[in-house]
């Protein structure tokens, strides 16, 4: 049995849509551009060369709080896990809550993240989509 071909729109993403690298999200689920700061985050980052992206990944690791959460443990420092808030959450280290400190992090207010336990529930995106999802969308 052949299998149907996906194919994508003309443009993608979809005009009116808000596209990061793991999602596209319905423009009727997003809030404005000029009032998230998450949103004017992504928007500057995602037209980059992956390479100024992982320059700009480097320079927010320096700051990322991670290490000195509970939750994170040995497994994930042996494999450097960190800024689970954009590049999602512990591939197989980090699976017990201890206490959540994102939002005491100084990149989640200038990230404009809303979300919180990165580590275990995917980024800031992820999150975003999966509400989204929940709210009808």
């Amino acid at each position: 049995m052949e299998q149907a071909k996906k194919t994508l729109p003309q443009t993608f993403p979809p005009p009116g849509n808000v596209f990061s690298e793991q999602f596209i999200i319905p423009a009727s689920h997003t809030p404005s551009m000029e009032d998230d700061a998450f949103c004017r985050t992504l928007s500057d980052l995602v037209p980059r060369r992956k390479e100024e992206r992982w320059t700009v990944y480097d320079r927010w690791k320096a700051s990322c709080t991670c290490p000195d959460c509970p939750s994170y443990n040995a497994c994930a420092r042996e494999n450097s896990e960190l800024l689970y808030c954009i590049l999602g959450m512990s591939n197989s280290c980090i699976r017990e809550d201890r206490h959540c400190t994102c939002p005491s992090c100084p990149l989640y207010g200038e990230l404009g993240l809303s979300g919180k336990d990165f580590c275990m529930k995917g980024s800031e995106a992820a999150i975003r989509f999966e509400r989204a999802l929940r709210q009808g969308g």
